[in-house]
């Protein structure tokens, strides 16, 4: 039961509260035109209602707000009798008019008094009040109605005029926040609460506290009954009542405090209380890992994460056994991390370490891991070499010069503490293709002891390609350790290899796309721009292994355009081209087949060709050409265009809806960083800018404002690439860009701090990612495409993100067919692919 003072008189709210406010519902609507669906016109009308549609007149609404229905007012001699300000509301759907409110007082006595009282606000909601004086004692009943000529709504309450109120009774925990009349705490079954309630008399008498008592129904409707411990102030007029009680069972406890006045009338509160079961703790062993291995009498740290659904894990009974659980715990206590000494035990022994913890009902939760006493033996990849001696280069991990090698030798270095002590004990030895999952050399069993040195042989020829060789030592204990290192048998190439049959064309572009699939863009001797689809270079050389010529889909669309990048998104690729962008469907893209599903190529009805973008305004851009292609999650494709940017949220649906940005702008190229989320701008006005994708702004970030001085007026930034340390950017003048993406930094190198030549432009960049001989581990290898001033200077640059280190490669020394190359391509076999004037180079530098 709840108390409210107001201007100094008391109302006191009973053991239930008024229902919602009485009234009628909003008023029905009904279907004003003939299609039955709501409005004519579409034109939404008042009140909710469609245009069209007419209203039924409803019943008013009307509530009395103030004061709560079965309040009490106190009304003690010899004070004056109270005057309380009566509220209320009305509603309805017509104008209100003051002269139909009627309030209605009906007295104990059954006498009646009516007023309209006074309004408050005018239209369709107002506000009435009325100033009354209460001059019985015992039950008024109160009613305010509104008559609007059709109907009438009314609304009715009962107070109680007494000269002692009625004592006020709260639990005040567990708590209840939301008052809902459920408690915020959901113990667990067999907790013990103490419950807590406040009774006191708002009038100056003194609390009966014999009169005081709880009552607690439990799931199984069982109730029990106690008159709790009861505190009182000094003078008596307001107690705090304490009980404690278990909550053995799981479900819905229902608790109610009542206390009764000294006039007989007995108040109460209730509050439920959701008990829940008691879920088990859990352990989870950090430390050691499960098949670990320790020297005898090694200190070693043992440790676990520990959680329990129902309370705080410091709160939680932790114990650590070696082997057996049923023994004493070498550890306990409150804590989650036990610092324990292995006893003496000889080598090759197994032992468990089992974690036991408990909750404050006994409840318990488990987990162990195996150990070895004895070391874990080590093992180092020194050297692997191929059957022709060739040792591979320390940083690199690859061969370079070996069409297919027959047996490659793998050094290694081992040792073990028990067994190097232990000349009798031997260790094995297994070398595994982890390409291939074959074994490299059948176990071999040695002896540290007396040699820590082991060449094993893989004596099967293998092919061409990338494979990571493990090496695994196993001790006498079974205890094991691997390393990792990588080969790569590439083509036996020293110098670039010229692809037979491409040496008069004048190379714009190439794009690997699927394994040593790519497609070429190219102008053939005399001729105009062509496109074909090439698999496959051999190695004598003599030409691709296949080659489709596109040129008559080109011809088909766009009258020879020629094409600047690729894209793909879903089954479908999509070619960025001078007069706009094309959108073909591919063979098998899940099976890595990407030739073109077109049925005829001088009718490529399965092809589209936008040349115009449209931005969200209806506005053709004034300059078609389309210039570079970027993919961002979900499909979106962004298209770089001689007059800015174009955001396409449904390039398959509709090509060219979306958003334009950085209008009147060229741009060069555009790189989507995964990591950052964020969209890299490559223009040729000197500028480079981030964009972290909305679709709905264009707020860029201009990353060179006031932070690349290196940048000159007018500026090409012809390309942009995402890599492992940062966002490159490769210019005219020339120059490479590394920005930090993180810290907002640059690092420049120019030709006084790299193989560049001044006079060079950098036209293209092409990212390697390179493993080292410890799993996990990785670098980029970064490739720069350049338009050299001469044959002697270099043309490609090859940048080791580790040593770190530069490799120049020229036109006269290297076999790159010509000093301009305008773009590098890295297929799957990691083989570099070179765009230049006269014709298509084919690198397999590892």
């Amino acid at each position: 039961m709840a108390l409210t003072i107001v201007g100094g008189i008391i109302f006191a709210t009973g053991c239930g509260d008024k229902k919602p406010g009485a009234g009628s519902a909003p008023s029905p609507v009904v279907d004003g035109d003939s299609d039955n669906a709501g409005g004519d016109n579409g034109t939404a009308g008042d009140n909710g209602m469609e245009g069209g549609d007419t209203a039924i007149n409803g019943t008013p609404q009307v509530v009395i707000t103030d004061p709560a229905d079965g309040s009490f007012v106190l009304f003690a001699s010899p004070n004056p009798a109270p005057t309380v300000d009566l509220q209320g509301t009305i509603a309805d759907n017509a104008t209100i008019l003051a002269q139909n409110i009627a309030w209605t007082i009906t007295a104990p006595d059954a006498s009646t008094s009516s007023s309209q009282g006074n309004v408050n606000g005018v239209g369709l909601s107002v506000a009435s009040t009325l100033a009354y004086t209460f001059d019985q004692l015992g039950a008024y009943v109160i009613a305010l109605a509104y008559d609007d000529g059709e109907r009438i709504g009314n609304d009715e309450i009962t107070i109680q005029v007494v000269d002692n109120l009625p004592v006020e009774v709260d639990i005040r925990a567990p708590v209840d926040t939301d008052q809902d009349g459920v408690a915020d705490l959901q113990p667990v079954e067999s907790a013990q609460l103490t419950l807590s309630g406040r009774v006191r008399e708002m009038d100056g008498d003194q609390v009966d506290t014999a009169a005081i008592l709880w009552t607690v129904t439990a799931p199984d409707v069982t109730s029990t009954q106690d008159a709790g411990t009861t505190t009182c102030n000094g003078a008596g007029t307001t107690c705090t009542s304490t009980y404690a009680f278990n909550f053995a069972q799981t479900g819905i406890y229902s608790v109610r405090l009542e206390a009764t006045d000294t006039q007989s009338r007995t108040v109460f509160a209730e509050l439920d209380i959701v008990v829940v079961a008691n879920t088990p703790p859990t352990c989870q062993i950090l430390t050691p890992a499960n098949g670990a291995a320790f020297a005898s009498g090694e200190t070693v740290t043992v440790s676990a994460t520990v959680s329990d659904a129902n309370e705080p894990a410091l709160d939680l009974t932790v114990e650590w056994y070696f082997d057996d659980v049923t023994g004493a715990p070498a550890g306990t206590g409150r804590v989650d991390q036990l610092t324990a000494t292995f006893p003496g035990a000889a080598a090759c022994e197994a032992h468990t370490i089992v974690c036991v913890v408990t909750d404050s009902l006994s409840a318990t939760g488990t987990d162990s891991v195996g150990f070895m006493v004895s070391s874990l033996p080590t093992i180092t990849i020194d050297g692997i070499a191929d059957d022709q001696g060739n040792n591979v280069r320390a940083a690199e991990g690859e061969f370079a010069d070996s069409t297919q090698v027959t047996s490659i030798s793998i050094t290694t270095t081992t040792d073990d503490a028990e067994d190097r002590v232990a000349p009798g004990a031997d260790m094995t030895l297994t070398v595994l293709d982890s390409h291939t999952g074959s074994a490299l050399a059948a176990p071999a069993t040695i002896n540290p002891f007396v040699a820590t040195q082991f060449t094993t042989v893989w004596d099967t020829a293998i092919g061409l390609g990338r494979h990571t060789l493990v090496a695994k030592i196993t001790d006498s204990c079974g205890a094991s350790a691997m390393v990792e290192d990588e080969v790569v048998v590439a083509p036996q190439m020293q110098t670039a290899q010229a692809v037979a049959g491409t040496d008069t064309w004048d190379v714009r572009d190439i794009f690997a796309v699927s394994g040593d699939a790519m497609y070429v863009a190219y102008r053939p001797d005399g001729g105009d721009n062509a496109l074909a689809y090439a698999t496959g270079v051999s190695s004598d050389p003599a030409g691709f292994g296949s080659m489709e010529d596109l040129t008559q889909l080109l011809d088909a669309l766009s009258q020879g355009t020629r094409v600047r990048d690729i894209a793909l998104i879903d089954d479908y690729i999509a070619f960025a081209t001078s007069d706009g962008l094309i959108i073909c469907p591919v063979e098998d893209r899940a099976g890595g087949n990407l030739s073109l599903a077109v049925q005829d190529l001088a009718n490529p009805v399965e092809c589209t060709l936008v040349p115009d973008y449209i931005n969200p305004q209806g506005n053709n851009f004034a300059d078609s050409e389309t210039r570079a292609l970027a993919v961002l999650p979900g499909g979106v494709l962004v298209a770089g265009t001689d007059n800015g940017v174009v955001f396409m949220t449904d390039p398959l649906g509709l090509p060219g809806q979306g958003l334009q940005c950085l209008e009147d702008t060229t741009i060069e190229d555009i790189a989507y960083d995964p990591i950052s989320g964020a969209l890299f701008i490559a223009t040729n006005g000197d500028h480079a800018y981030r964009w972290d994708p909305t679709f709905d702004t264009c707020a860029m970030t201009q990353l060179d404002d006031n932070n690349t001085p290196m940048l000159g007026s007018d500026e090409v930034i012809h390309t942009v690439l995402v890599g492992s340390d940062g966002i490159w950017f490769g210019t005219e003048s020339p120059s490479l860009l590394l920005y930090d993406v993180s810290n907002n930094a640059w690092t420049v190198y120019r030709p006084a701090s790299s193989p560049m030549a001044p006079g060079s432009a950098v036209l293209h960049l092409a990212i390697e990612v390179k493993t080292l001989g410890t799993p996990g581990a990785g670098r980029d290898i970064l490739w720069v495409a350049l338009d050299a001033p001469a044959n002697v200077a270099p043309s490609v640059l090859r940048r080791d993100e580790v040593l770190p280190s530069w490799t120049a490669f020229s036109a006269d020394r290297d076999g790159i067919p010509d000093a301009q190359v305008r773009r590098i391509t890295i297929d799957a076999n990691g083989v570099k692919w070179l765009a230049t004037a006269q014709g298509v180079a084919a690198y397999a530098w590892p």
